[in-house]
């Protein structure tokens, strides 16, 4: 069957407008074209000049590798035309091999240049896998960076994608600081689905959506919601944890799916009172808390071993095994449907069934999974396959 002519003529266009793979078929069709030329020449021209060292192009391999170490090196003179019209053809392919040569090293050195400014500028699209973005930015976001520097000595390298539209000398003082995390930086509006594409989130591993005060304080949480929204649509998987403001707030994340919603000084007053009446307690929260603690809080998977049996045994283990104290488990369980959170007739909960319905998912009959969480809990109590442990140990712990 025979191929459109406009087809071709396209195809032809589309290599054409890519600079290196022009330069490069350029560079191929000069090689065949020197080869070919320069071997007839001196084939068919040797025996009226009497040059019979031109039989060392009898053969096309010979031209075609003289093609070669002339067109991409100053050549081995293993090889060399002796006739008049092959030297002029020669010298015509050398020349335009230096000119062949020295586009390609341009363009090349100009696409890691152009690179290189569009990740300073956080122009680049992101192509991690598994990594964590972290959209937007406050007074947060170091000390979660900070987090994430620290458990990364103790367990797999995190590779971190920053959000946000700061500057650009505020955004390299943060990737230098933090480099062995590896980061990147998308600069744009994190609650527009676009700059999360950008920034890979349909691959990510988890993301952070901070509360950005900085420019927008009065429409943190909407934009916080909105984007929560956007990560959800592009990949319903993706494990959001975001941090709001205003406690009011926390229902309508709650329905858009969020998996973790952490309020900003919830625990202030807590922390406050307990300082007056019970000295000491605010400090044993804050060791638990830090990443720097030699036995911080942690979660880590339940050894399949002990699935059946009772916390008493999975409490005895940790204690033997890890020096670690076991405090409580998690447990995922489906939650309510999210038609059911979404029946309010509210104006937000019609705006978010109106997001889900275009994205093509069944509010009726999907629902969000649930963390249920059990503090001390009996000692008879049966470990299930789907339980995590609530540990206070020592780094090593994690590991387990």
């Amino acid at each position: 069957m025979a191929i459109p002519r406009r087809l071709v003529i396209g195809r032809l266009r589309g290599l054409a407008q890519n600079q290196l793979t022009f330069i490069v078929c350029a560079a191929i069709v000069l090689v065949l074209l020197g080869a070919v030329i320069v071997g007839l020449l001196e084939s068919a021209l040797a025996d009226a000049q009497a040059a019979p060292a031109a039989t060392d192009f009898s053969t096309f391999g010979n031209s075609l590798w003289w093609s070669v170490v002339t067109i991409l090196t100053v050549g081995y003179g293993d090889i060399a035309p002796k006739t008049a019209l092959g030297r002029v053809a020669a010298s015509v392919v050398m020349i335009s091999g230096v000119i062949v040569t020295s586009l390609f090293t341009a363009t090349v050195a100009s696409m890691f240049t152009e690179r290189r400014l569009k990740e300073a500028r956080g122009l680049q699209h992101i192509r991690a896998r598994d990594h964590i973005v972290i959209c937007g930015a406050n007074s947060h976001l170091e000390p979660i960076l900070e987090g994430f520097a620290r458990s990364s000595d103790r367990a797999a390298l995190v590779d971190v994608t920053l959000v946000n539209d700061l500057l650009e000398d505020e955004v390299q003082q943060l990737l230098l600081k933090y480099e062995g995390l590896r980061p990147k930086w998308v600069k744009g509006d994190f609650s527009q689905e676009a700059v999360l594409q950008r920034a890979n989130v349909q691959q990510a591993r988890a993301a952070l959506v901070l509360a950005s005060t900085e420019r927008h304080q009065r429409t943190a949480d909407e934009r916080t919601l909105l984007a929560t929204l956007a990560i959800k649509h592009i990949r319903p998987e993706v494990h959001v944890c975001v941090e709001l403001l205003d406690a009011a707030n926390e229902g309508h994340l709650r329905i858009a799916q969020a998996d973790d919603v952490i309020v900003t000084g919830e625990h202030t007053g807590f922390l406050l009172s307990s300082a007056a009446v019970a000295p000491g307690l605010p400090q044993a929260v804050r060791a638990l808390m830090s990443p720097s603690s030699s036995s911080p809080l942690m979660r880590v998977p339940v050894p399949p071993e002990f699935v059946g049996r009772s916390f008493e045994d999975l409490a005895r283990y940790f204690r033997v095994e890890q020096t670690a104290i076991l405090i409580g488990l998690i447990t995922e369980e489906e939650g309510i449907p999210i038609g059911e959170m979404l029946s309010g007739g509210s104006p937000i909960d019609a705006f978010i069934a109106a997001r889900f319905r275009e994205a093509g998912r069944d509010i009726a009959a999907e629902s969000r999974q649930k963390a249920d969480i059990v503090l001390n809990p009996p000692d008879s109590r049966e470990i299930r396959a789907h339980d995590a442990a609530v540990i206070v140990g020592h780094q090593a712990a994690r590991a387990g």
